[in-house]
This record gives C-alpha cells, sequence and structure tokens, in this order.
C-alpha cells in the first residue's frame, strides 16, 4: 500500500494526493478484475453467453491485445491456486500491485514453483521496503539459483530484452536498451552493417 499519513510526511499537494489515492483505486480494481475473470473462466458464462472465451470476451469488450487479455486470464487462474495464496491475499489487498505478480508469475517456472512460492512471505516483506526494480531482480535471481535444471535462459525473459526507440523533431534518433542472447548479436550486427553503409 502507499504509507504517507506519518505525521512527520510534509503536507501534500492535492494533486500528489490524488495520484496515490488513484494507484490505490487500480490496484483494488485490479484484484477485483482477476478474481471476475477466473469466476468466468470457471463457470463458462462468456462461452454460454456470447460463444468466447474469457479472454476472448475480454479483448472484445475491453478492446485488449488478445495477448493481454489472455495474461490477465492465466494471471486469475493462477492467483486462485492456494500454493500463491501469499500473494493473491496481498494482491488483494494493494499490497503488492499487478507488476508484482508478473514479474512472480513468470519466475515460476514448473520446475521451481513450488519451493518460490514457499519464499512468498519473506519475498512479500521484501517488497514492503524495495523499490521495484530491486524486487523484480531478487526474484528472477532466487528462481535461476532455485532451477537445479539450469535451464533458464536470460534471452528468454522479457524484463532482459528492453528496447526503445525515439525520433525527436531536429530528426535525431535516440536509441536505448539492454539485450542478451541470440537478439543482442543480432540486432549489434545489424546497427553494424548500416553504420558500415552510411560511414563507408
Amino acid at each position: 500500500m502507499f504509507e504517507y499519513d506519518e505525521p512527520s510526511d510534509p503536507v501534500l499537494p492535492v494533486s500528489m494526493r490524488r495520484i496515490i489515492a488513484i494507484e490505490e483505486t487500480r490496484r483494488k480494481l485490479d484484484a477485483e478484475l482477476a478474481g471476475l475473470l477466473w469466476g468466468l473462466e470457471v463457470s463458462g458464462q462468456t462461452d454460454e453467453l456470447t460463444g468466447f472465451h474469457t479472454s476472448n470476451w475480454l479483448a472484445d469488450v475491453a478492446r485488449l491485445p488478445s495477448k493481454v487479455a489472455s495474461q490477465w486470464v492465466k494471471r486469475a487462474g493462477r492467483l486462485a491456486d492456494g500454493r500463491f495464496e501469499p500473494l493473491a491475499e496481498a494482491f488483494g489487498s494493494g499490497r503488492v500491485g499487478v507488476q508484482h505478480v508478473g514479474v512472480f508469475e513468470r519466475a515460476a517456472n514448473p520446475r521451481v514453483v513450488d519451493e518460490l512460492c514457499e519464499l512468498l512471505p519473506q519475498l512479500l516483506d521484501l517488497a514492503d521496503v524495495a523499490t521495484f526494480e530491486r524486487w523484480s531482480q531478487e526474484v528472477r535471481g532466487i528462481a535461476e539459483r532455485l532451477d537445479q535444471d539450469g535451464a533458464y535462459d536470460p534471452a528468454e525473459d522479457p524484463e532482459n530484452n528492453q528496447l526503445s526507440i525515439v525520433d525527436t523533431v531536429d530528426g535525431v534518433t535516440h536509441l536505448r536498451g539492454t539485450l542478451v542472447g541470440e537478439l543482442a548479436l543480432m540486432v549489434k550486427a545489424v546497427i553494424a552493417a548500416e553504420t558500415a553503409k552510411v560511414t563507408a
């Protein structure tokens, strides 16, 4: 949750207090959405009433990409799994947000899910005090160490492959990002080849 009501805190302007309230409401709505989606998925009501599976129906009514809608339904199912109960409770109370849930579900592959779920109380305590970036790194690092098969591939982790391209009004393009594995090698080779052409 967002804690800004300590007596020692300076008085916040209306805009800042409003943003905090919006984020708190967003977390509550996200948790409610997950619960409702799983209820629909289990009941099969969207199939019966609309002819769409739950994720397809959500994508249609919310104008969401199909992948995003599918992720929401899958996320709802994981939160309903008893092993994820501490995370579900934290999500429902607003202690953590949907981004935290996303990081954990991506880290909890079938080989380490049970062991990682056992660590949820400690991980949630860490989420109370750590930045999101630090918490995300810790969760992924722990999952990697737990994975005795050594099958964790950082190149397949979307958190490790991020690229942004920004065009400015003066015609300059800014390229910034972090890439790993084969994707990094491919992008590096393409950039090097194109640079060689324009500087030759």
